[in-house]
């Protein structure tokens, strides 16, 4: 009984130790700040070609122009214009990756955004959520219901 107490203690010490850790706050730079303004900007443009230096390669396959521009529409279509862009949290995740989490005001309301980077800087996730949303989705996904349908996927 003792011994499958101390491996439970054991466990729960290491998960706590691990969610702990994982959640670390960091402050944003202002690098990050520019490099999540660019970003947006340029998705809302439809091309990712002005932040490319700033891409991981797998990320950036991942979202080719076409990708892109719907999910550029689809933001423009129901948000209009960024006004501004504020800071949610900031956190290193694991293995040196880091996450931000911005609220994006535009004209007509606002999203959530939140960008990943890989252990050397470069922007290796995009995640969008509309402030009525409970579920993150991935900026390509967006893309590319967008582009095939013309419509919005649900929860947006």
């Amino acid at each position: 009984m003792i011994g499958r107490m101390c491996v439970f203690f054991s466990s729960v010490l290491a998960v706590t130790v691990l969610v702990v850790g994982c959640g670390s706050n960091t402050s944003a730079t202002s690098t990050d700040r520019t490099l999540a303004r660019n970003l947006i900007d340029a998705v809302y443009v439809g091309s990712l070609t002005s932040v490319q230096d700033s891409l991981d390669p797998p990320f950036l396959r991942g979202m080719p122009d076409s990708v892109t521009a719907g999910t550029g529409a689809l933001l423009q279509a129901d948000f209009g214009a960024v006004k501004e862009m504020t800071l949610d949290s900031s956190s290193s995740i694991q293995m040196g990756w880091t996450e931000t989490v911005w609220t994006v005001h535009a004209q007509r309301g606002s999203f959530q955004v939140k960008i990943t980077r890989t252990p050397n800087e470069a922007v290796g996730g995009l995640w969008l959520r509309p402030s009525s949303a409970h579920e993150w989705s991935t900026a390509s996904d967006i893309g590319v219901y967008y582009a095939k349908r013309q419509q919005k996927p649900s929860g947006w």
